[in-house]
């Protein structure tokens, strides 16, 4: 409930600051099962929170948080999709089409070049983490 949001909005306070370990909780909190979806959807949008910081400098310099929003473009909660994409299509703007309320396969297919592009945007820190 309301002491969970103010958790997720403290640890997302954190993750814009780069702060790797509230990135990864945001993350964890969004792959797991076992968080309601409003929970999760909060999670999406503190990370696409992180993202303006980490577009000015025009480099994304974690491995985590484009691979995660590219991969919840297929989540099977419509909220999550459409908070995913809308922050994927801010720092992509010229980016690809997709619906997020497209049928599974469609939103499949869709996704696959907002997948490999935020691959390539991380290339260099998945082969190169932080320490």
């Amino acid at each position: 409930g309301e002491l969970c949001a103010e958790l997720i909005a403290a640890i997302g306070a954190a993750a814009r600051w780069n702060c790797g370990i509230a990135q990864q909780a945001l993350v964890r909190i969004v792959r797991q099962g076992q968080f309601d979806p409003n929970a999760r959807l909060l999670a999406v949008r503190a990370l696409a929170e992180s993202l303006p910081f980490i577009a000015l400098a025009k480099t994304y310099d974690d491995d985590i948080i484009l691979p995660t929003l590219a991969e919840l473009l297929i989540d099977d909660d419509a909220p999550v999709r459409r908070a995913a994409f809308e922050a994927l299509s801010k720092v992509n703007p010229q980016g690809f089409s997709y619906d997020p309320e497209a049928d599974k396969s469609d939103r499949r297919r869709a996704a696959a070049p907002w997948r490999e592009w935020a691959a390539r945007e991380c290339a260099f820190y998945v082969k190169n983490p932080k320490p």
